[in-house]
């Protein structure tokens, strides 16, 4: 009935109202490429689930959010897809800076550590050491890297890079805030 669908956007949504069966019906969205979670009280348990509950999805970007902590709740669907995202974004905004590299370290661990081409990250300079690492195993298939460096937040270290390394990309913005 939605043939033409091709982005969801979540708006202050709460974990308590997400069921497995509004989860599955979800997964019947096969054309939607697109899933922006903005505003919302969710768990990153959930927040997976519901990349993973859209067969074609290609972006994920996620908003400022307030993470709750996991839950014994499970709303999976009862199919899963292996997202094989070929962008992220993840701007969780002050609240919970430190989870970036959580979700990069989940999209790494999917058919997305293979596709993934843009990245937009926030980032707190106590995950610096983290997204240097989660970087260097994502190689030189990023096309476009967006690092906002959050100087305020967290203890100051640096990003360590090969300038040669960053010349694989097409486009590179670094900026502090």
């Amino acid at each position: 009935h939605l043939a033409r669908l091709r982005t969801i956007e979540f708006a202050n949504l709460w974990e308590d109202f997400v069921a497995a069966d509004f989860m599955d019906e979800l997964s019947k969205l096969t054309t939607v490429t697109q899933l922006v979670a903005r505003d919302s009280f969710l768990s990153q348990s959930i927040l997976e689930a519901f990349a993973c509950a859209f067969p074609n999805l290609r972006d994920f970007c996620i908003g400022e959010l307030y993470l709750l902590p996991p839950s014994s709740w499970d709303p999976t669907p009862s199919r899963l897809y292996d997202p094989c995202l070929s962008s992220l974004c993840v701007d969780p905004g002050s609240k919970w800076p430190d989870i970036v590299s959580q979700f990069l370290s989940w999209a790494i661990s999917t058919g997305s550590r293979t596709t993934l081409q843009s990245l937009s990250l926030m980032v707190c300079w106590s995950e610096a050491q983290t997204i240097t690492e989660h970087l260097t195993t994502l190689g030189g298939q990023l096309r476009h890297l967006d690092l906002q460096l959050g100087m305020s937040m967290g203890t100051r270290t640096t990003f360590e890079y090969d300038s040669q390394y960053f010349k694989s990309y097409t486009a590179v913005r670094l900026n502090q805030y």
